[in-house]
């Protein structure tokens, strides 16, 4: 995430955080170098419950020693952002090696900017018929702009996984699992493609557990993604990953999957006592 894409979204998250807690405030009219408090009428409550909503959000520890500082919506903001990039980046650690049951080892590991020709290669060894049930479009030669889509990502809002075979210049993807974060800001769709020849060796179920535990750790709480109804092994596929089938509004020939990541909220003492 580049800076003014990352500063825009610790802003999302004070005015999300806000809005549930000031609901009748206009957001839009805040002075960023006033005292925030003041303008928004926090009580002590509200602002310890705004710190922690942030904290469970972002997972950007609030030291209380820091909380004097904390005094305007820039300040706040700088806060966020400074401690926000000192965190390790989740999808530095998701990189694993399995053996697979027939002996070959594989790694799991998150996309790169430098795979856009392996990612290539990977589309083209895949069959018209796969890449239709991924795109749900027929994807006859992957063009530049698809390349740079599937490869220059954030690994936060857009995270994507390859699993690969080999090493070095030798290193071939087989598999690849992404998801997209919806537009609010919550839930994610995932999307995943097997290259025709690694069909039924367990790589796409290791590959949607990290994927589904990576979303997890991110805070979405719903996970979906769309399947064609004629995709039987896809549906019995996500249905034994624990997803639900949904039908969509005025489509024949597809169907929503969806699986909640986070179990049901269980309000906070310190929100309930703030509500009493």
């Amino acid at each position: 995430m580049n800076r003014s894409n990352d500063k825009a979204a610790l802003r999302e998250a004070v005015f999300d955080a806000l809005r549930t807690i000031a609901p009748q405030v206009s957001l839009d009219e805040l002075n960023p170098a006033a005292p925030l408090r003041e303008q928004v009428d926090l009580d002590s409550m509200d602002w310890l419950n705004l710190l922690v909503a942030l904290h469970e959000k972002l997972g950007v520890e609030i030291s209380e020693t820091d909380y004097a500082k904390l005094v305007t919506l820039d300040d706040l903001l700088a806060y966020l952002t400074q401690r926000h990039r000192m965190r390790p980046h989740p999808a530095a650690e998701l990189l694993r090696e399995h053996r697979l049951s027939d002996g070959r080892t594989v790694t799991i590991r998150p996309i790169r900017a430098d795979d856009a020709e392996r990612m290539r290669d990977f589309l083209t060894a895949s069959s018209e018929e796969s890449r239709y049930g991924r795109f749900h479009q027929w994807v006859h030669a992957p063009s530049n702009k698809l390349v740079h889509f599937l490869t220059d990502i954030d690994h936060d809002r857009h995270l994507a996984l390859v699993c690969t075979v080999g090493g070095g210049a030798r290193e071939e993807i087989v598999a690849e699992a992404r998801y997209m974060a919806n537009p609010d800001g919550k839930s994610c769709e995932f999307g995943i493609l097997i290259e025709d020849a690694w069909h039924k060796t367990g790589i796409a179920g290791l590959l949607m557990e990290e994927l589904i535990e990576a979303a997890r750790a991110r805070g979405f709480t719903v996970m979906d993604g769309m399947v064609l109804a004629s995709n039987a092994a896809m549906l019995h596929f996500a249905h034994a990953l624990g997803f639900e089938v949904e039908p969509m509004s005025g489509e024949r020939t597809t169907l929503r999957i969806r699986r909640r990541l986070q179990p049901a909220s269980v309000p906070q003492p310190a929100l309930v006592a703030a509500q009493q």
